[in-house]
């Protein structure tokens, strides 16, 4: 009774091994692809959204600047016109008490307007919504195109007050409604080699150009627009999800605050918008307009790719915690079972390696769903991902990997210290195994630009295990690649009698190993580089698997500290025949 106690306490001890050992599992796996997407996907993302609302504000500004530029430079060419100049002088004569030459006067008025509508008809395409505005010095209407503003003062108007000092624009709303953009440009005198302001020309116009340009959404898919704001912090352009919004819909945004209360842009920042809708923006603080240009996208459709790839990721994590269920109700319904292969067991040895086996088993297990989900991925037939969304599947895909190849190593190593490891002896020519693995190992050389060469010279036929041999040799190998200089790595392979018996090596020019250290890189979880670990990867376990499989062949592992340069790792092997032996 009290044995049968015993072998059911062992098995609940050992049920919660597993549990504990496929419950961290599941952690770490579902760790590693939660901070590849978080730290890689969404920071490369953030950046080209920050990129791409950039340009798309740069290439608008720039647009309206050109298109606003002419129209200036049209402006200030007219300003020049004889013509121009002498109604103005006429009128500031007028403002002064004098009385001018009505005849002179009336000519000089219908040229003017004959220029003006020549202007017009060049400048917009609809004339009844364009007007011409000439002001004397005094603030007066000298000329206008619509003779309802002959009777209204500009002298306390910005248009007259700026349009004296210098040529600029400004946008306001319109008698009409519409965004209006009015150009004004001084008109200068030039006497006795001095220049002076007599009055300001301005024109007036729908501003039917940067509209278009604004409402322009072609690369901005299907959110995402453009606009402008002005310092009463309204919408003066027409609005994507608003009808008839110019003028109207009140606009307290972030972009907005930071233009007008500290005159600052904004690059690529998720806020709220004026829908309440959360957007990714960025702004160009246009002060001395009094405007805000802004271009947004949606938040969701910006990063809809990435909420696809987080949604595979939610459905995996799933998958692997329902897996770690799966396998403790398993362990749960299970239980006698397990006591009855413990009763059947005939010594601890075999218990450890029955244990060891399987957990390797249910470690590996759900690795299947985590590099079949990752081939998925990659499937065009889901959906199409980026370059950086394929390099973190592909990240996710070589963890798994990585973790398998780990599971490998440590029941190796179980099994090595429990003397249950099993080897296949057979009949082995020398150098055909040594051909074999250089041949294996070649396309990986030359991928690393690796000088890569193997010396055999002798024909020795041997009884050992093959495969076992070539492990050693590739743990070995996996060590050099990671010591030998980038383009100039050189390592060499090569094997040859020593008596009774075999020697091999595998010669590197890394960096060598110092001699204190040569007796403890055989040790389990040893690394002679810890920065190779971020690097490379790796556990320290592939030199502790070589010398256990070495020694369990009959031989022993060890550095060359003869070397002068690099590595030389030797290993050797007895000459066992079982039969007949050649030796040339």
């Amino acid at each position: 009774m009290s044995q049968q106690r015993k072998n059911r306490k062992n098995s609940i001890s050992i049920k919660f091994q597993i549990v504990i050992i496929v419950t961290l599992f599941s952690i770490v796996s579902s760790s590693i692809v939660i901070l590849v997407t978080f730290y890689v996907i969404i920071p490369a993302e953030i950046v080209d959204a920050k990129t791409f609302l950039s340009r798309i504000i740069l290439d608008k500004y720039q647009l309206l600047q050109n298109i606003w530029g002419l129209r200036m430079q049209q402006l200030n060419t007219i300003s020049d016109n004889d013509n121009i100049v002498l109604l103005t002088i006429l009128h500031n004569s007028i403002g002064e008490g004098k009385t001018p030459d009505e005849s002179l006067l009336k000519e000089t008025r219908e040229k003017v307007l004959t220029l003006s509508e020549r202007y017009l008809e060049k400048v917009s395409p609809e004339p009844q919504f364009a007007k011409v505005i000439i002001l004397n010095k005094f603030g007066k209407v000298a000329f206008s195109t619509n003779k309802e503003l002959e009777k209204i003062d500009f002298l306390q108007d910005p248009v007259f007050v700026r349009g004296m000092q210098e040529h600029s624009y400004f946008l306001k709303q319109g008698q009409s409604g519409k965004l209006e953009i009015t150009f004004y440009v001084p008109i200068q005198q030039i006497r006795a080699n001095e220049t002076g302001s007599i009055g300001v020309i301005s024109m007036t116009k729908i501003a039917n150009a940067a509209i278009a340009t604004l409402v322009d959404r072609r690369d901005l898919d299907n959110t995402g627009e453009t606009y402008f704001v002005n310092f009463d912090r309204l919408l003066v352009t027409p609005s994507r999800f608003i009808q008839n919004a110019e003028f109207k819909q009140k606009v307290d945004t972030i972009p907005v605050k930071e233009c007008i209360e500290k005159g600052l842009d904004i690059d690529g920042l998720k806020y709220r918008d004026y829908r309440g809708i959360e957007v990714f923006g960025s702004s160009k603080c246009i002060k001395e307009l009094g405007l805000v240009l802004i271009a947004e996208q949606d938040v969701h459709e910006r990063f809809e790719s990435l909420e696809f790839l987080q949604t595979i990721l939610i459905v995996m994590i799933v998958v692997l915690g329902i897996s770690v269920f799966i396998v403790s109700l398993f362990l749960v319904n299970t239980s006698s079972t397990i006591r009855e292969q413990l009763d059947k067991l005939k010594d601890v040895e075999k218990l450890k390696d029955e244990f060891a086996s399987m957990v390797s088993h249910e470690l590996k297990t759900p690795l299947f769903p985590i590099k079949f989900h990752a081939k998925m991925l990659k499937d065009p037939n889901f959906g199409i991902l980026t370059d950086k969304q394929i390099e973190s599947v592909n990240q996710i895909y070589n963890n798994a990997e990585r973790l398998e190849k780990l599971i490998g190593d440590l029941l190796d190593v179980q099994r090595l210290e429990l003397g249950t490891m099993k080897f296949k002896y057979s009949e082995i020519e020398l150098d055909k195994i040594m051909n074999d693995i250089y041949d294996e190992n070649s396309i990986y050389m030359n991928e690393k630009n690796i000088q890569f060469t193997n010396t055999i010279d002798e024909k020795i036929i041997f009884k050992s295990d093959p495969d076992r041999i070539k492990q050693v040799f590739t743990n070995i190998l996996k060590n050099s690649v990671d010591f030998v200089p980038e383009k100039a790595g050189k390592i060499e392979i090569g094997a040859k009698s020593d008596g009774d018996k075999i020697l091999f090596y595998v010669k590197d020019n890394g960096i060598g190993i110092s001699k204190e250290r040569q007796k403890d890189i055989f040790k389990k979880f040893y690394q002679i580089d810890t920065s190779l670990i971020r690097k490379h990867g790796g556990t320290g376990l592939g030199l502790s698997i070589c010398n256990g499989i070495v020694e369990g062949l009959g031989g022993k592992i060890w550095v060359d500290d003869t070397a002068e340069k690099g590595t030389t790792m030797c290993f050797s092997l007895p000459i066992q025949t079982f039969g007949n032996s050649l030796k040339s």
